[in-house]
């Protein structure tokens, strides 16, 4: 089962992150009016679906496979909020490349390649994200 909410936020940034399930199941919902919920004519080649005038970004990393009461194994994860209100701190050098030919990788012709990065991310407004 799918439950729909409608959330109005203030903010200009307000988009949702989900997975090829719910927007199966957007896509064969109605509105009160027995218009398409979601239709194709929303989603232009390159541009993201909308659903009530916000974005909705489509991602395979969204689990569909999370518990909630009797539902095991079947529900699916939908994050919406405000992304001006997500702070993604990086510090160091932006990017550290450490190419490795030595060593046993060497012996086989073979080479490593490591790259690190230091990120933290935090939120601004904890209510600018609907749980």
């Amino acid at each position: 089962m799918l439950l729909l909410v409608k959330i109005t936020l203030t903010q200009a940034e307000e988009d949702s992150f989900t997975n090829n399930h719910v927007l199966t199941k957007l896509l064969k919902t109605k509105d009160s009016d027995g218009n398409d919920l979601l239709g194709p004519g929303s989603m232009v080649a390159g541009s993201p679906a909308t659903l009530w005038g916000r974005r909705w970004e489509i991602t395979q990393q969204i689990p569909s496979n999370l518990s909630k009461g009797n539902a095991s194994g079947t529900s699916t994860a939908v994050i919406y909020g405000n992304w001006a209100n997500l702070i993604v701190a990086q510090w160091g050098f932006p990017l550290d490349i450490l190419v490795k030919h030595y060593g046993s990788s060497y012996a086989v012709r073979q080479g490593e390649i490591r790259a690190m990065s230091s990120l933290d991310i935090g939120v601004r407004r904890p209510e600018s994200f609907f749980q």
